[in-house]
């Protein structure tokens, strides 16, 4: 459904997706009902391929192997704060991690910067694992 072009799965996701995430109450639809309750699961098991950055959390987003505020132990209740896109960190095709960043957490500064810079942009993709 994510990676799909056919008409069910393009009409589906307009009206179930919000930005990165699926929503959370009904609609009338057989299909959103049947795929509601394993939404979470589909996320859970679902990575972003790193292109351009532009529509990733930084924080909540799995694009590095963990979601960085799980890999810091943010606290749930704080995490509606975290806003930042990845390509707020990215410049010139190089991490720019803010020091404020690498003097709280020197471990997640090495893990941002073990994940790949593509040379080329292009838009984010979405891959499921297998589930």
């Amino acid at each position: 459904m994510m990676h799909s072009d056919s008409r069910w799965a393009i009409l589906l996701k307009s009206r179930v997706k919000r930005g990165n995430k699926f929503i959370g109450y009904d609609i009338f639809s057989s299909l959103w009902s049947g795929i509601k309750s394993q939404a979470h699961y589909i996320m859970e098991n679902t990575t972003w391929i790193l292109g351009d950055g532009k529509d990733i959390n930084l924080w909540l987003d799995d694009w590095s192997g963990v979601p960085l505020a799980d890999l810091c132990n943010i606290p749930t209740h704080l995490r509606h704060q975290l806003k930042n896109t990845v390509s707020e960190y990215l410049h010139d095709n190089q991490w720019q991690i803010p020091v404020e960043i690498q003097l709280t957490n020197s471990n997640l500064s090495q893990h941002i910067e073990q994940v790949t810079i593509p040379i080329i942009h292009f838009r984010n993709t979405l891959s499921s694992e297998a589930l």
